[in-house]
């Protein structure tokens, strides 16, 4: 069973009229033919098959809970701690095009830490911004635990 229209291909050259003649283009309107149209190359985003485990301490209770979970099921991943380690382009990204990771997990929800007694996150607002921009150009989910 067929839901829907159907259609059917029509020959080249012929127009929806059923007439099989094409109307002809108006004066001054030219149409391009497919030699005309530049063709641009685009390399494809990649990404590894790894997973980044983003900490803010080697002691927090769910990056070590994270880390015994990936660990058993053998998926490959780096732990980044947070305010640490810098968090930049080049620890996301390792060429033109191709990411480091096919998914983020955040030990913390924002990596708070308590520091000089107030609760401050452990990534910079440029760390922020360069974590959320890797997000979306590589279209990577992000796990907050």
């Amino acid at each position: 069973m067929i839901f829907g229209r159907r259609t059917r291909r029509r020959p080249a050259g012929t127009s929806d009229s059923g007439s099989g003649v094409v109307a002809a283009q108006p004066e001054g309107v030219t149409t391009a033919s497919k030699a005309d149209v530049p063709v641009v190359e685009s390399v494809p985003r990649t990404v590894d098959l790894r997973v980044l485990l983003l900490t803010s301490g080697d002691d927090e209770p769910s990056a070590q809970a994270w880390s015994a979970r990936l660990e058993g099921e053998g998926v490959p991943f780096d732990r980044v701690i947070a305010g640490v380690d810098p968090l930049i382009a080049a620890t996301l990204e390792s060429g033109p095009q191709h990411g480091r990771y096919q998914a983020v997990i955040l030990a913390t929800d924002s990596l708070v830490r308590l520091r000089d007694g107030a609760y401050e996150s452990s990534l910079n607002a440029e760390e922020w911004a360069t974590l959320r921009d890797y997000l979306r150009t590589y279209s990577v989910r992000q796990i907050s635990a």
